[in-house]
């Protein structure tokens, strides 16, 4: 059932992609006689490589903000115990 899902929504996708594709490069043909087809080309190509990029950046990006949010999360945390540790001890009972 998974795997069944995953390739219809898959191609699904595919499908709308390519439907675009076809779309832009007719209305391209139509506008300029395909000499700005190249264009498009390129466009496309540097998008894909620029979202495989993104596609191997963006995990390893969100861990390092996890990191760096716990670590200010434990220190900020640490801060403020000192703090009202102190007041504590300041305090006559």
């Amino acid at each position: 059932m998974q795997w069944s899902l995953a390739i219809i929504a898959g191609g699904g996708a595919a499908a709308a992609v390519q439907g675009g594709t076809v779309l832009t490069r007719l209305a391209s043909t139509a506008t300029s006689g395909g000499t700005a087809n190249f264009l498009l080309t390129t466009l496309e190509t540097a998008a894909s490589i620029l979202f495989a990029i993104l596609s191997i950046l963006a995990p390893i990006l969100s861990l390092i903000a996890l990191f760096a949010l716990v670590a200010t999360m434990y220190y900020t945390g640490r801060t403020i115990l000192r703090q009202l540790r102190h007041r504590w001890r300041k305090r006559i009972w």
